[in-house]
């Protein structure tokens, strides 16, 4: 079962969310879809939920980066 109480910190190594981001990050102007950040994570999965809070944290890293 999940701890949905955990903190989780998405980062992928080929996106501006990368704490040392490529020259060419995958996500430069928009961020991946559900579908193109499976790819990059599909070693990850647990669980759907917290696949889901996966990405999520995503998202808010990327937009947090961008500055929206």
């Amino acid at each position: 079962m999940s701890n949905s109480g955990k903190f989780i910190d998405e980062r992928l190594s080929v996106s501006i969310t990368s704490y040392d981001p490529p020259v060419n990050p995958v996500d430069q102007n928009t961020p991946l879809t559900f579908q193109e950040w499976v790819k990059y994570n599909n070693n990850l999965f647990t669980n759907y939920y917290d696949f889901l809070l996966r990405y999520q944290s995503y998202l808010n890293n990327w937009y947090e980066i961008k500055n929206f």
